[in-house]
């Protein structure tokens, strides 16, 4: 059997977890059922909750394929710790693209790569491992984002922009062209972002206001 055929796992129970399965769904992916240690459901559109996430070891890495339905939040790496976890054990991660994503055919996209509904992703553009384009964001051309970052709904990246690890664009924020953002840098909900940003930051909006993270 192909890889692509194998049935899914999904990591995860939430809103996030619901929303990747919605996707897979829609492109026509078999999906055994959910895993999660804390469920939120029993069954969701006839898909079964099947228990904690050690269920994983009755399943060899050959025969299922995972998808990460943990949301990615700031400040938290429960779903950088889950995806090394699993990919240490064995396991490989579809990728998830919502069919009314338009992603421009030269786009390259690492392992785990889930690009949602209405995402807009342009020429030269390079995802890398588990990234998340959320509903409605747009990446221009030429934009370069590394590992385990999130594009919140609704956000924009302009051309040329570069993200390094684990960078959170809160939504309906706009990054312009030419920009670096350092790793593990936590962009606001609605901030417009006009020079580059080293590692480690918050940037919060209305008044663009940029500060060390803690923690």
């Amino acid at each position: 059997m192909n890889s692509s055929d194998l049935p899914i796992l999904i990591l995860g129970t939430g809103g996030h977890a619901r929303v990747v399965a919605d996707a897979l769904l829609c492109n026509g992916q078999q999906i055994q059922g959910f895993l999660d240690p804390v469920p939120q459901f029993t069954e969701w559109r006839d898909i079964p909750y099947l228990g904690t996430d050690d269920i994983l070891s009755s399943f060899s890495p050959d025969t299922v394929r995972l998808a990460n339905g943990v949301g990615s939040v700031p400040f938290t790496d429960t779903r950088n710790r889950v995806t090394e976890k699993y990919e240490n054990a064995g396991f490989s991660f579809c990728r998830v693209i919502h069919p009314s994503a338009i992603i421009a055919a030269d786009t390259k996209l690492a392992e785990g790569v889930q690009i949602l509904a209405g995402a807009i992703i342009q020429t030269g553009a390079v995802l890398g491992k588990h990234v998340i384009i959320n509903t409605g964001a747009r990446i221009d051309h030429d934009c370069a984002i590394d590992g385990f970052c999130h594009i919140a709904p609704g956000a924009t990246l302009c051309g040329s922009v570069r993200l390094a690890q684990r960078v959170h664009i809160g939504a309906g924020a706009t990054i312009i062209q030419e920009i670096d953002v350092g790793a593990d840098t936590v962009i606001g909900a609605g901030t417009t972002i006009t020079q580059s940003i080293d590692s480690m930051q918050v940037v919060r909006s209305p008044e663009v206001v940029t500060e060390a993270r803690r923690g």
